[in-house]
């Protein structure tokens, strides 16, 4: 029994430095968020808090000065560089350094450049209009069902819809923490909204799905359905769904944290 108990030890310590050793690095965690765009996601999203504020302004009905506060509050919680640093230590510690190397042979490939340059354009007006179109009309008529089938397992296979639900809802938990919290509201009508934000979570993900798909069909659409198949098998290996889901989840504990910050900024504001 001792021998198999120190057999057993000097296993799991082997397994630990073997782990070790096979940890994404930081340079390489730096260079997925970087290719892949992450970075500029998340440095465009105090400007998107801000907007929202604006066009908020009227409901939330607070004196500019306080919205100011509010504003400042979230954007010192919602600093991307303290985000870029909790998502980069998130791939260090969960993604294996072989996939991230797949991972980035996919990005750095002709049509991994290709694609990622495409996926900068989402935020372009015209693009934006046309998403909209497609949303308000329920035009899909130049989508063939295979089109629209590898459109659905992209989705599946990178969690997209599921990162842009837990950016919705991590914003919109950051926002309501800071806005009761100015107000002085007690802990239990900050525990029943957030239970509210909680209990949208099926509503908000049907629309960020449909407005994903809508928006995949229009970013994509320069690509031919043999550029697609190749991109959707990508996503679907083994070390693609490891890296996307190393990314959702980095994603999601990022704006935890951040909404976690804001509200502490705006009680150390009202004191």
């Amino acid at each position: 029994m001792k021998r198999l108990l120190t057999t057993c030890l000097l296993l799991l310590a082997g397994l630990g430095m073997t782990a070790a050793q096979a940890a994404t690095s930081s340079a390489q965690a730096s260079k997925l968020m970087d290719i892949s765009g992450m970075s500029a996601q998340i440095d465009e999203i105090p400007l998107m808090i801000g907007m929202t504020l604006q066009q908020q302004q009227a409901q939330l009905q607070m004196p500019d000065w306080q919205l100011q506060t509010l504003s400042d509050a979230l954007q010192a919680g919602f600093d991307p560089e303290p985000m870029k640093a909790d998502i980069r230590a998130h791939l260090e510690s969960t993604l294996d350094a072989a996939d991230a190397k797949v991972a980035l042979a996919w990005l750095e490939s002709p049509l991994g450049q290709r694609a990622t340059e495409l996926e900068g354009r989402a935020g372009l007006p015209a693009v934006q209009q046309e998403v909209m179109r497609r949303l308000q009309t329920g035009d899909e008529g130049d989508l063939s069902a295979e089109r629209q089938a590898l459109i659905e397992r992209f989705d599946d296979a990178t969690g997209a819809s599921d990162m842009s639900v837990e950016m919705v809802m991590g914003i919109q938990r950051g926002m309501l923490t800071a806005i009761l919290s100015a107000a002085g509201a007690p802990a239990e009508q900050l525990d029943a909204a957030l239970g509210q934000i909680a209990g949208a979570r099926g509503q908000i993900a049907a629309a960020v799905e449909a407005q994903n798909q809508a928006t995949f069909a229009v970013v994509y659409r320069d690509l031919s359905d043999a550029e697609m198949k190749e991109y959707v098998a990508f996503a679907e290996s083994e070390s693609g769904r490891a890296y996307h889901q190393a990314m959702l989840s980095g994603f999601a504990k990022a704006m935890e944290a951040a909404a976690a910050r804001s509200g502490e900024a705006i009680a150390a504001a009202a004191q």
